[in-house]
Order: C-alpha cells, then structure tokens, then sequence
C-alpha cells in the first residue's frame, strides 16, 4: 500500500461539523491554575498563620522535554501492502510524547472519510521505545472501493498546552487505495484457519499454505519441542497450549503471548531450524508457570540455554568467548537495562552463555530460584533487580558473577570457525532487519504488531498473518538472503558472505547494479513470467536449480536454468 501526505492544516470539520467529544482527565495536568492575587491595604498587617496551620502548597510548574507530534512516516494500516474491500482494518499509530505526560493521556481520534472511526487515547510503547496506538480491525472496508481519505489526529480537543505548542504536526492525512474485492489473490480469497490436536498443545495453521502442506510433520515437531522444554526445564504443563503457523514473517519469525506463533512458509528468509525455534517458544510459555516477572535478559538466556543455542545447537561458551575475542562483547549491567535495542544476536549470545555458566557453577535448582523470584518491584532498573536478586540466591553482585564470567571466557582457546560463524550470522541477521526496515517495514521486530491469533481464528480474519509485500524487490532479496541462510547452515562462510556482499550493494543502492543480483533477478522475472513465485534459488556455477510454487502448486516443485552469455534460460 501507497499512501501520501496530503496535508498538515489542523482539520476542525471533516464529513459535516460536529461537536468534539470530552476526552478528560488530561486538562488539570497541563493546565495549572493562575494564582489570584490579593492586594493588602497600605496599613494592614498579615495575620501570622497559627502553630497548628499547614500551608498551602504553591503548584510546581511543569517543564515538559520534547514536542507531541505525530510521526508520518510511522503510521501503517493493516494488512499489508494492500487493502482489498471486506478487509477488517487496523491502524497504529506513533507519536512522540513529552515527558513526563503519559501516553494514556493524549486522545486520538482517526476518521475515514470525515466518519470518526477510532476515539481512543494511544497506548504504550513497542520493543523499540516509540509511543504507539494500536487499534485493530476497527474499520470495515466491505462496502469500499478506490480512494478513500484517513486523518489521524493527537490530541482533538487541544486539552494539552503545556508540551503542544504546534498543533499543525498533529495532524496527519492520508490517501488510501481499495481494490475491489475480486482482485483478491485467488489462493487468499479461499483460505480458512484449519486446527489439530498434538500432544502437547492446539496446532492452527491457514490451509492452501505450506504450514497446510506440511501439517503432519509440524504436529511431529511441536510434540518433540515440547517434550525438549518439559524435560529441560523440569515442568509438568497446566494446560493444553494453542501454536500457529502463519505464513506472514514477523520479526525473527516468532513470538510467544498466551500463544505461540511461528512464521513458516517456503521463503523463510529468517532462516534457523524449526525444532530449535519451537522448542524456544517452548520454553517460553512453560516458563510463565513459574517465572511470570522475570525480566527479558533472562527470559532469553533460559530459553537459549535450555535449548542448547539460539537459531541452531551452538557451544555457548566457545561463542561467547569468540564475541569476547571480537570486542563485541556488551557489558551486563547496558545489556539488560536495554536488552530489546541491542545487538539481537549478541544480546541473546550473551543472555544464553552467562545463563549457562550460572548453571554450571550453582545448579539450575539455584538459578531456577532466582528466576522464578525475579521481579522489578521497588527497582528503577532491570540490573538492579538482577543484581539483587543475585546477592538474594547465589551470594555474589552482578559485576562480581560478571567479572568471574568474562574471566572464563578470556581463557577460552580461539576458535576460527565458531568466530566465522558468529561473525556471519550477525552480518546476515543485521541485513535482514536492514531489509525488513525498506522494504517491508511492518515485519521488523522492534515496531511489528503482533496480532492476537485466538481473536484472528474466533473471527476468520487471516489476511493479516497471510499477505505480505512481494513486489520483485521483495522477492530478489528475500531469495537471496535465503542462499546466505543456506550458505551458513553449510559452514560456507565464503560463499554466505559473497551473496551477503551483494545484498548490502543493493541495499546501499536501491537499484540491482551487482552481477550476481542480476543474476537472481533474471532467473526472477523468467519464473515470473511462466505464472510461478520462486521459493528458493540454488545457484552452482553457470546453473541454477529454482524452486518454485504456483496458485495451483502448493508443493515445492524444481526448475532448472543455465546461463549463456547473457541471460539465464530454463532448460525443462
């Protein structure tokens, strides 16, 4: 979806005037009131105040930091990229808020059309820090078609005054295109939720995709992952949990609520092995029965440990020390005050490794006390609950525990193909969100939303976890980024960091000038142009195997190409 900027003006009548209703609660914060001032005749004398009288306190003026202002280029609907008429829609919406005004006290009302469709108040923030209003499926694009107008406006009734001196940048208008309903994707317009028992948990999957496809190995593998995390963590489940797999990335390609829900499709660009990410997300819900206060830094690192790795099985202790040896280390007390925005691969890294030395040198029955009991209650921090909680069970602060930690490390024996790997995945992962950051912005996991998925299945919505961006630049790098991916998993470093070298290119350019781009761009538009999406590229020299899906071929079917001097030919 396309939209454009269309105006600043501050919009007081849209579709007809109308009275703007009373949002309260916002206006004695910011509206201090003017003391009066009383003038004493020139012979008076004030009357002192008795022992016993208190007096009354004078308001301290508020000093709010930064301006409320929408931010454009952060506003995205749902689904994307494209709306189709009979789509439930979902705005979000970010702004920058002052301190110290909370979110919870600036409105916002969205209207379509000059038709108020959202009166709220935004919400909290997402992974990345930024002040959001997520507000799903409010608006019902059935009868719609072609150009429709969304204005978004903070604060409608302009009860803020202190912190909003420029009304004009709250105010944000849009142009949103509709297609008719009969140019839906034929394989989308047919889709329904399908759902089947594991042992373990609900498994619900879109049927026409390829988690329908392969639904009876993915009832295999989520019993064996969750067989993995009981096991490792000790823990008999309370209930019967619900997974989903969808075919939209989202973020790394997983994320855990009262839910588990997996990205898994046949371009999955984020790569790492299924079992290993189910048996994470595992964890993560089992661990809620025992350790729903913990703070990330060790959610993570116990469910990196208690699987043996983070995207695959990795040695913790030779990986950490290889990040030690690069000076990519991130000392303890910055990481887990700022765990989300870090480095995602060395925060994890650091998060399972430290895990793993705790294990090792007190027990998991020590270190699964301390988990179990953490909470931010009476801390300004995430480190000074940790480190409290350290001196409570294991007798040590944190910088004496990191300090032992670092110092194992560093005797550690260098190991060049553990720091190749590390040093790749990092690249590779780094690429991917850089990706996710152009050219679909709604994936990348710091700002992503998350959807219910029990709400999506009870109402059969499922375009938002099914339609994702595929234009031919989507495709070029997502394919690309999947030969990197398999290039690493084959401890080709070289090879992996070659086609990562042309992905930056791209990346840095905006336009494909690399040859080997080019080359997965060719094989591209050919496959295109036969009616068939391509999944994957094998390329081997001067030939290429392609493996392709269609909206009659669900299942992963092989072409093969040969280049000759100047292009790329199928050859069956």
């Amino acid at each position: 979806m396309k939209w454009q900027l269309i105006g600043l003006a501050c919009l007081l009548c849209l579709g007809g005037c109308r009275a703007v209703p009373d949002l309260g609660g916002v206006a004695d914060i910011n509206r201090p009131p003017s003391p009066t001032a009383v003038e004493l005749p020139p012979t008076a004398t004030p009357t002192a105040l008795p022992p016993t009288a208190v007096p009354t306190p004078i308001p301290t003026p508020i000093t709010m930091v930064g301006e409320l202002t929408l931010q454009p280029d952060k506003f995205y609907i749902y689904p994307v990229p494209q709306l189709y008429a009979g789509d439930l829609a979902t705005f979000q919406v970010t702004a920058l808020v002052p301190q110290p005004l909370e979110p919870s006290q600036v409105g916002v009302h969205i209207l379509v059309n000059g038709q108020l469709v959202v009166q709220d108040r935004l919400g909290g923030t997402n992974f990345a820090g930024d002040t959001t209003g997520i507000y799903p499926w409010v608006w019902d694009t059935t009868t719609l078609i072609g150009e429709q107008t969304v204005t978004v406006m903070l604060d409608p009734a302009d009860l803020i005054q202190i912190g909003d001196e420029d009304p004009t940048n709250n105010v944000m208008t849009y142009t949103v295109n509709i297609l008719p309903a009969r140019e839906r994707p034929r394989r989308e317009a047919e889709i329904t939720w399908l759902t089947r028992d594991a042992s373990y948990a609900t498994v619900h999957v879109l049927d026409k995709t390829a988690a329908a496809r392969d639904l009876s190995q993915l009832i295999t593998l989520t019993d064996e992952a969750f067989g993995e995390a009981i096991g490792r963590m000790g823990l008999t489940p309370n209930r019967k949990y619900d997974i989903y797999f969808v075919e939209r990335i989202i973020g790394q390609g997983g994320y855990t609520g009262n839910s588990i829900v997996i990205s898994y499709n046949d371009r999955s660009y984020v790569g790492g092995d299924l079992r290993q990410v189910l048996t994470h997300e595992a964890v993560h819900i089992l661990d809620q029965q025992f350790a729903p206060r913990a703070i990330p830094f060790l959610r993570e690192g116990v469910a990196v440990w208690a699987v043996g790795g983070h995207y695959k099985a990795e040695n913790l202790d030779a990986r950490a020390a290889a990040l030690r040896q690069a000076g990519q280390y991130i000392p303890l007390a910055i990481l887990v005050d700022n765990f989300y925005p870090m480095q995602h691969e060395i925060g994890y890294l650091e998060a399972g490794a430290f895990i793993h030395y705790l294990v090792n040198e007190y027990s998991w029955e020590r270190v699964s006390g301390l988990y179990g009991s953490m909470s931010m209650e009476g801390y300004d921090t995430p480190s000074a609950a940790l480190d409290a909680s350290l001196q409570a069970h294991l007798g040590r602060t944190l910088a004496q525990v990191e300090q032992e930690w670092v110092n194992f490390l560093d005797q550690q024996p260098i190991n060049p193909t553990e720091s190749n790997d590390l040093q790749t995945t990092i690249r590779l992962f780094d690429l991917i969100r850089r990706y996710q950051a152009l050219y679909d912005p709604t994936a990348y996991f710091l700002t992503a939303w998350l959807p219910s998925p029990m709400e999506m299945r009870q109402r059969n919505i499922t375009a938002d976890v099914f339609r994702h961006p595929e234009a031919e630049m989507n495709l070029l790098l997502e394919n690309m980024l999947v030969g990197a991916d398999a290039a690493l998993k084959a401890a080709d470093y070289q090879q992996a960091n070659v086609i990562l070298n042309s992905v930056e290119r791209v990346l840095d350019s905006g336009d494909v000038l690399d040859p080997l781009a080019q080359s997965y761009q060719d094989i591209i538009r050919k496959a295109t142009t036969m009616g068939f999406e391509v999944q994957r590229i094998e390329m081997n020299g001067n030939e290429a195997t392609v493996y392709i899906t269609s909206s009659q071929r669900l299942y992963l079917t092989p072409l093969q190409f040969v280049r000759t001097q100047n292009s790329w030919v199928f050859v069956n």
